[in-house]
């Protein structure tokens, strides 16, 4: 005779966590009728832009746009440069079991990059870009688990109550924003934009019952030509933003939240006072991940002092996602430039790799130099600098990571930098349950007579549940012939036989 217990459901998301995905995109592109030849290569800065997110019985195909500046020093001019170039990429993912209800989050960021000159008019630039992906499905998860009233009196359970931590909203929204940005009074006026750098980071998100407050900030980094120079000088620019999303879940006590980059619109405008300002225009989505803290009542053992009976149980795994957390590096390391460095003009940095092992985190920092050498002339060099750093929580999952500040000072061709790096990360945690999944009684009565109708036991490790399992009785029957206080392990208890 098989058992069907009586359960309460209620409908949640699982996590499934995808291989990353990794792509190298290779742009070829000829120097603009306006410019000169190329004499050296300075930098590339690469953006990753999210297009299109679909979804297919097979999996999810990602479809992104890479955008990249290459900037570098004239032949004959010793001027600074800059070469716009564009592809379009897709990544897919295979995924078993996809179906119609299933969500996707993706982050999409570019990695390591490399430029490589053909010919004085041609370059060639090669991206790797990383594609980041979490699937959550619906599923029903059980949440209360009892007996059928006609069975109470047939077996003994042991009930037991967790509380875990379930995602219950997957959601994301579109916005943009446009800002107007003067140059500070103490830098240059621009005469030609050469490069831009966005970011967006997430900075606090706050739950209001089942909307969630998400704050952060837009950074513009921009490297630009001044008036009466060929160098180029770098400006920095910030805001903050502030969006609401509705969950449209009963209740959420904390939420992850993630963006992507989806367009940018730069350019340099003439304003009344004649002065120049940046106009700029970002599309970008936010991505949300929204959990509630569920009890759940569950039947953990059973067994029959009157049938024999056979039980099987199935293992629950939940993840526990900790706040998002944010923490700042401050890195010293020497680089060396040769005995012919003069002036540093201009340091150009971008974080390539980075990845977490346990507690260790491992980070790639390109340093891409313009300095003067023999008579100031100017040239470029790149050097790289490793971080290794093992006093991390574990469990560390990476939400985000940029470089903050690059700070150098040169001496006879040793340069010492000061970096501070930001990195926004959560820890993750597992709580497994052993859930009774079904039992089934035989259809023979099962007799003890070999067992005593009492039975004087010495207690060793085992608790109430697991003495009264044994020797065929029940807690209620153990507590009416022993007083139970305190420790049981070295006790003698006499335990009745009931069936």
């Amino acid at each position: 005779m098989e058992i069907n217990f009586l359960n309460k459901t209620i409908n949640v998301y699982q996590e499934y966590r995808v291989p990353d995905k990794r792509v190298q995109i290779t742009v070829e592109s000829v120097v603009p009728d306006v410019n000169e030849d190329i004499g050296r290569i300075v930098t590339v800065k690469p953006t990753v832009l999210l297009k299109r997110k679909e979804k297919s019985a097979f999996g999810i195909t990602v479809g992104g746009l890479l955008s990249l500046s290459l900037l570098y020093i004239g032949e004959e001019s010793n001027r600074i440069s800059c070469v716009k170039m564009q592809k379009e990429f897709e990544l897919t993912y295979e995924i078993d079991g996809i179906d119609s209800d299933s969500l996707a989050q993706i982050r999409l960021k570019p990695g390591s990059a490399e430029a490589r000159v053909l010919n004085p008019r041609k370059v060639s630039v090669t991206v790797e870009v990383v594609g980041e992906l979490n699937c959550f499905r619906q599923e029903t998860l059980v949440v209360d688990t009892s007996l059928p009233s006609d069975v109470e009196d047939m077996l003994y359970v042991k009930p037991e109550r967790a509380k875990s931590t379930i995602i219950n909203a997957v959601c994301e929204k579109s916005f943009a924003l446009n800002e107007q940005y003067r140059l500070p009074d103490n830098q240059p006026q621009a005469r030609e934009l050469l490069t831009e750098d966005i970011r967006m980071s997430v900075e606090n998100v706050e739950q209001v019952g089942s909307r969630v407050v998400v704050k952060g900030k837009v950074w513009a980094e921009i490297w630009y030509l001044p008036d009466e120079s060929n160098q180029a000088v770098k400006t920095e620019f910030s805001s903050p933003f502030s969006q609401i999303v509705d969950t449209g879940a009963e209740e959420c006590v904390s939420s992850t939240a993630t963006l992507n980059i989806t367009n940018t619109y730069f350019d340099l405008v003439d304003t009344i006072s004649g002065d120049k300002a940046l106009d700029m225009e970002v599309h970008a989505v936010l991505q949300l991940v929204s959990r509630a803290e569920q009890e759940i009542d569950y039947l953990s053992d059973a067994y029959s002092n009157r049938l024999p009976l056979t039980c099987s149980s199935k293992s629950m795994v939940f993840k526990e996602m900790s706040a998002m957390q944010a923490r700042v590096l401050d890195i010293e390391q020497d680089v060396n430039l040769g005995d012919e460095c003069g002036e540093i003009f201009s340091v150009f940095s971008s974080l390539t790799q980075i990845g977490v092992n346990n507690t260790e985190l491992n980070a790639q920092v390109n340093l891409d130099f313009v300095y003067g050498a023999e008579e100031g002339k100017p040239n470029a060099a790149r050097r790289l600098v490793s971080i290794h750093l093992t006093d991390f929580p574990s469990g560390m999952r990476l939400l985000d990571a940029r470089v903050l500040r690059v700070d150098v000072k040169a001496e006879k061709g040793r340069v010492c930098c000061f970096l501070s790096i930001e990195i926004v990360f959560q820890t993750e945690s597992e709580q497994e349950l052993s859930l009774l999944d079904a039992v089934t009684l035989a259809d023979e009565a099962e007799t003890y007579r070999d067992l005593p109708s009492v039975s004087l036991v010495r207690v060793g490790k085992e608790d109430l549940w697991d003495l009264a399992k044994t020797y065929h009785s029940s807690i209620k029957g153990i507590e009416r012939l022993n007083p139970i206080e305190g420790m049981l392990s070295g006790r003698v208890l006499l335990i009745p036989r009931e069936s």
